[in-house]
């Protein structure tokens, strides 16, 4: 019963110095610096827990700040002007995240903002800190430049904005800026951004206008081109052309009309005044030949009667012979 006691006891004090050990420490908050020194805030009233200050050299190196390397105060005196720091906290073998801050700064990293012109790009500030009220002459802006995909050679500084000059147009240029104070730079470099260098509008008007001509001389020299082609070789094209299709006349006059009124109103071509007779021919009997007037004129069985008065008079003896 004694040794069980004992095991459990055991358990619960590895546990709870386990749990202890393996807590992640938090940072220290609001870390800010000034004339004054470096300043934070406790995240946690946890006992046993220190503080380490480092400040970050011309080279980008971090190096502990003396009198300011694991202490239990909240405060670090120990720093000179125009410095970028980090602050971490510390309990036994756990470290936690470091917290930068630089001086007078609420970034350690100026906020830029570009302007592109014909020819030239203007870099401006978002104000984010004191440093040019603090240290007037001795704080200024650097200013790194260069084509996109290429080191950033170009260099210049200025205390307010930076003028970049005689710039390619239609190139892409990248920037990136930093602090300095006391002619070294301190804190980190801004993230690169980049612009376009456009052409001016009276360079633009000179460009539309000489697109334009181009295109109007190459059109007419196409067209006197095929005028000419044309006219020099006129009877093969003639003879590649098909003959055209016709139609027949009577589509055409149904088309246009003249077919229906040709229907409806039909063209005599003889005189209204001249009416037509059939030529009759009558045969008759000797005996009736006998009997007709002697005067009568006879043939060999056959007599033809071509005017009006004959005719009638043949139909009257034909309806008398029967």
């Amino acid at each position: 019963m004694f040794c069980l006691k004992c095991v459990l006891s055991s358990w619960i004090v590895f546990q709870v110095i386990t749990q202890a050990w393996s807590q992640e420490v938090p940072p220290p908050r609001d870390v800010r610096v000034d004339t004054s020194g470096v300043r934070w805030s406790l995240y946690t009233d946890r006992p046993g827990v220190k503080y380490t200050v480092q400040s970050q050299t011309d080279r980008g190196e971090w190096r502990d700040i003396k009198g300011c390397v694991k202490t239990e105060r909240t405060t670090c005196d120990n720093v000179s002007a125009c410095l970028m720091v980090r602050v971490w906290a510390q309990q036994g073998n756990h470290r936690s995240e470091s917290v930068q801050a630089c001086t007078h700064a609420m970034s350690c990293s100026p906020e830029v903002q570009l302007t592109a012109q014909a020819g030239l790009l203007l870099v401006t500030w978002r104000k984010n800190n004191n440093l040019s009220e603090e240290y007037a002459d001795h704080f200024q802006y650097q200013v790194e430049y260069g084509r996109e995909g290429e080191e950033l050679k170009g260099s210049k500084r200025s205390r307010s904005s930076v003028m970049l000059q005689n710039l390619d147009v239609g190139g892409k240029y990248c920037v990136q800026a930093r602090y300095t104070c006391y002619q070294k730079a301190f804190g980190i470099p801004s993230p690169s951004q980049c612009a376009i260098i456009p052409e001016s509008e009276s360079t633009k008007r000179i460009r539309i206008s000489l697109i334009c001509v181009f295109i109007s001389v190459l059109l007419g020299t196409v067209a006197v081109g095929l005028i000419f082609l044309f006219h020099k070789h006129y009877e093969k094209i003639k003879q590649l052309h098909p003959r055209p299709l016709r139609l027949p006349d009577h589509y055409r006059e149904f088309f246009n009309g003249d077919f229906n009124q040709q229907l409806m109103f039909p063209t005599s071509t003889s005189s209204p005044t001249e009416e037509h007779h059939d030529t009759i021919s009558i045969v008759v009997s000797e005996d009736d030949q006998i009997d007709s007037s002697p005067n009568s004129s006879a043939s060999d069985g056959e007599q033809g009667y071509n005017t009006p008065n004959e005719v009638e008079s043949s139909a009257a003896s034909l309806g008398h012979y029967e």
